[in-house]
């Protein structure tokens, strides 16, 4: 984890703080290039899935729908 963090704040994405009431706690904030960079991201997924999702037929989108109430059920913590 400490890794990861080091790339993010060297990436200016995120700024490392401390806990006032416990030492040993180290916070990680999303800077606004961080905030800026994790939208343009979502946005680009949202995109991906939206073309992907044109390209199917009705029932193909239906069957799809159909699913999600597995697919929640399996991907949801628990």
């Amino acid at each position: 984890m400490t890794a990861q963090i080091n790339r993010l704040e060297r990436d200016a994405l995120v700024e490392r703080g401390r806990d006032g009431s416990d030492a040993r706690v180290v916070t990680a904030r999303l800077t606004a290039t961080g905030r800026d960079v994790l939208a343009a991201g979502r946005e680009r997924r949202i995109d991906y899935l939206a073309d992907r999702f044109a390209g199917l037929t009705g029932e193909e989108r239906a069957a799809v729908a159909a699913a999600m109430p597995a697919l929640d059920k399996l991907f949801s913590a628990g």
